[in-house]
């Protein structure tokens, strides 16, 4: 069984789901999400939902994002929220998940989607945050998506791959020069997991929201 890298900025990855941003041309198969980044976003960003729903419409892409919530992006909350909540619909209305960046804005992302109820499913990429917050959002039925950023605190790494559930997450190289299958041995590690046990988990969990 291959690894799967699930969510990437390297181009010639394969088996991987490489994030392409608005306006950036679609590599020809391979699988591929798209959103704005919380960086990137500006305050008329009509042209950028537009562009990423025809990728949904027309199923160039298999999740959307990445999106969501960052402390440093240039607009306000307010904005930020009504970004999120488009690719939202473009997720919701495409059958498509959504890949999500966010930093510091848990509670943020919480109440959204408490009150939103999304049908699909919601993955937080690259997370690294408390494990008292992984604990309260797995809780409320989120994903995760771990990069080698959580194996640098070994002791915060070890509490979050005791609170993680086997069903709830994924691994990734996110835009770090990492070869994927070394992150799968720090997680097979980690987990107690043996390397083919890991893959078959996580083959299980992506078929779990539709890829």
């Amino acid at each position: 069984m291959a690894f799967f890298d699930f969510h990437t900025h390297n181009k010639n990855s394969e088996n991987a789901i490489i994030n392409i941003f608005p306006n950036e041309n679609i590599i020809s198969g391979k699988l591929m999400s798209c959103g704005m980044h919380p960086w990137h976003y500006k305050e008329n960003y009509a042209d950028e939902i537009i562009f990423i729903e025809d990728l949904a419409k027309s199923k160039k892409i298999i999740a959307i994002g990445e999106v969501g919530f960052d402390p440093v992006s240039q607009v306000n909350l307010e904005t930020q929220n009504k970004i999120f909540i488009e690719h939202f619909k473009i997720s919701e209305t495409y059958n498509l998940p959504l890949i999500i960046h966010c930093v510091k804005y848990f509670h943020v992302l919480k109440e959204l989607k408490k009150n939103l109820n999304p049908k699909q499913a919601w993955i937080i990429h690259s997370f690294n945050s408390k494990p008292e917050i992984l604990q309260d959002l797995q809780r409320q039925g989120f994903y995760f998506s771990f990069s080698n950023s959580i194996f640098k605190n070994s002791e915060k790494a070890k509490t979050i791959f005791n609170t993680i559930l086997p069903e709830r997450f994924f691994l990734e190289s996110d835009d770090s020069q990492l070869d994927i299958k070394e992150i799968y041995h720090l997680a097979s590690e980690y987990f107690n997991l043996e390397m083919e046990e890991l893959k078959s988990q996580i083959s299980k969990n992506l078929k779990h929201i539709g890829i």
